[in-house]
């Protein structure tokens, strides 16, 4: 083994006698070795002594984040914290536990009338604030009932209701991206029944979703929480 140093601060570099280059202590074996050979792979980075691998990357103000691999893990990447942004597994599954969502459920158990052009889910409007069990990088405004995406990409965007008005009617709800329709679920209901869209949207930074009442007049829609629900997530 031979070793070289530059600056007596600065970590070991040391050839094996197998040719590998290694980065260690200069004690011991190396902590790291670069093997430009490995087994027909043009260039191996590898630890020595640990089942978790790492790069960590940044510039002159500090560490951004790393990429890396673990036991059984092929690809991982995490932010400057060592919190985890992405994983691929063995399996070739991909899990992003960042990744931008929002549930909404309705939070009144009982009949609200629904003026048309009404937002739904917006107390401005005099209908009721959605409940929000789960979310992740998602904004719900109430009061406009406004549902703002944190970056761009494309969202599955999915409202259902239920009519419960006791009559025949012609009944129209509808999905906004920004103020302008975007999609519409369409139908002419007995007496009750669930009306529900769901659309894949384009969405930009701060973009923002509603949705709207469209029936063309009064209907009543039942709020409960197994009745009127929603959710966005975002696809790619």
């Amino acid at each position: 083994m031979t070793r070289a140093r530059e600056n007596a601060d600065l970590p070991v570099a040391m050839t094996e006698s197998n040719g590998l280059v290694g980065i260690g202590s200069g004690n011991s074996a190396p902590d790291t070795v670069l093997d430009v050979a490995a087994a027909g792979v043009p260039l191996e980075l590898r630890a020595t002594n640990s089942n978790t691998y790492k790069v960590q990357l940044g510039g002159s103000s500090g560490y951004d984040g790393y990429w890396g691999t673990a036991q059984n893990v092929p690809f991982i990447v995490a932010n400057s914290s060592v919190s985890e942004m992405m994983r691929i597994d063995s399996s070739g599954r991909v899990t992003m536990p960042n990744q931008p969502y929002i549930v909404l459920q309705g939070n009144y158990s009982g009949n609200t009338t629904w003026n048309q052009s009404d937002i739904i889910g917006a107390t401005d409007f005099g209908t009721s604030a959605f409940a929000v069990p789960s979310y992740q990088n998602m904004t719900y405004n109430s009061n406009t009932g406004r549902i703002t995406v944190p970056v761009a990409g494309v969202y599955m965007v999915h409202l259902c209701t239920y009519y419960n008005g006791g009559s025949t009617a012609t009944l129209r709800v509808q999905i906004q991206k920004n103020g302008s329709n975007n999609s519409m679920a369409h139908d002419t209901a007995g007496f009750d029944g669930t009306l529900h869209v769901t659309q894949l949207v384009p969405m930009a930074a701060n973009d923002y979703i509603r949705f709207q009442h469209a029936s063309g007049s009064d209907r009543a829609f039942y709020e409960g929480i197994n009745h009127t629900y929603a959710f966005i997530m975002k696809t790619a």
